[in-house]
């Protein structure tokens, strides 16, 4: 251990109590590691500070050599020269040196020895980080590859397409329906103009029996022809009680084969038309009438009403004349047909 030079700062060793150098590390009494010690700043004092002298560190030759070394070798393996041969490795992967390379070795060789300030400042100049890899550029596909990637893309459309053609025919495509096995009656009377009510009777049954779409067709139509035949019957002109009458035997028969509803809205209608030519005169009297209605077409309508000429009997029927023993009327929902009734006689007459 070196002596205690004269003007340095002394402190006690704290094994030995004895004075040693506040720089020491080492006790020279007592050969204790004393360490560092904690505050190693300069104390100033107000005339240091206030002072106009100025000092500043100008680091050794030796420091700056160090660091020119450490720059030199950093830039040589961030960029080394084209003709650079690289550093062979061992069969355990350490790279050894190269031949003929006089100064290969470690980075320490040949290098003067830093003081422990020295040390310090190098670390500073030296670079944080590992050298930035460079990568090379990636070139792009080569033609055959472009080729290739052009082709798939094309067998790629080709098979969508047939694809989603074959798949729009197999979805939208009509049913395959197979062929009658029984022979429909129907369809000989529709095509000859026969009698509505017997095709829609052989229709509903040949139906029932086989439920064929071209079975269901020939109901249809038939269904259409015998709605026209009851409709002619109910606007006959002339019309009389037994248009009404007829009318109501044919639907009455269908009704019983086919209840439909085609069907059984032309019934409900017949049956109306039927209670509403029951009404009957009752009483006359010098200006108005009294009928008894069968059905009314309202809960609120009474049976029996009593009516003048020009008013409204169950809101269908108005009256045009009262006479001695008969009253004229309109009938308004069969284009205004003239009826008349006569008293005490359910016989309807229309001229």
């Amino acid at each position: 251990m070196g002596q205690v030079r004269e003007g340095d700062k002394n402190r006690l060793c704290p094994s030995c109590r004895m004075e040693i150098s506040v720089l020491a590390v080492k006790c020279r009494f007592c050969g204790e590691s004393v360490g560092r010690p904690r505050d190693e700043a300069r104390n100033l004092t107000i005339d240091d500070l206030g002072g106009e002298t100025v000092r500043h560190y100008a680091p050794s030759s030796s420091v700056m050599e160090a660091m020119e070394a450490f720059r030199s070798e950093y830039e040589f393996k961030s960029n080394p020269p084209p003709d650079a041969e690289p550093a062979r490795k061992s069969m355990f992967g350490i790279a050894g040196k190269k031949k003929g390379d006089p100064n290969s070795g470690t980075a320490e060789e040949g290098l003067p020895q830093l003081d422990e300030r020295s040390q310090a400042l190098a670390s500073l100049a030296m670079p944080s980080g590992k050298p930035t890899a460079t990568f090379k550029r990636s070139r792009g596909p080569s033609a055959a590859q472009r080729a290739v990637q052009v082709a798939g893309i094309l067998i790629g459309l080709v098979v969508l397409y047939f694809g989603g053609t074959f798949a729009y025919s197999y979805f939208t495509a009509a049913p395959v329906v197979p062929d009658r096995v029984n022979h429909n009656p129907a369809e000989r009377i529709l095509a000859s103009g026969g009698d509505p009510k017997q095709a829609v009777i052989d229709a509903a049954n040949a139906l029932a029996k086989e439920q064929h779409p071209k079975n269901k067709e020939i109901l249809e139509q038939a269904q259409l022809a015998f709605a026209k035949k009851i409709h002619d019957l109910l606007d006959a002109k002339p019309w009389t009680h037994q248009s009404l009458r007829d009318a109501a035997r044919n639907v009455n028969d269908v009704f019983k084969v086919d209840r439909s509803g085609e069907i059984r809205k032309l019934h409900e209608e017949v049956t109306a038309e039927t209670f509403a030519y029951q009404m009957s005169v009752n009483q006359i009297s010098d200006d108005s009438a009294t009928f008894g209605l069968s059905r009314p077409s309202t809960a609120a309508t009474d049976r029996s009403v009593n009516v003048k000429a020009g008013e409204m009997i169950d809101g269908r029927f108005k009256v045009i004349a009262i006479k001695r023993d008969s009253v004229q009327v309109q009938d308004t929902l069969r284009d205004n047909r003239p009826l008349t009734f006569n008293l005490n006689d359910t016989v309807i007459t229309s001229p």
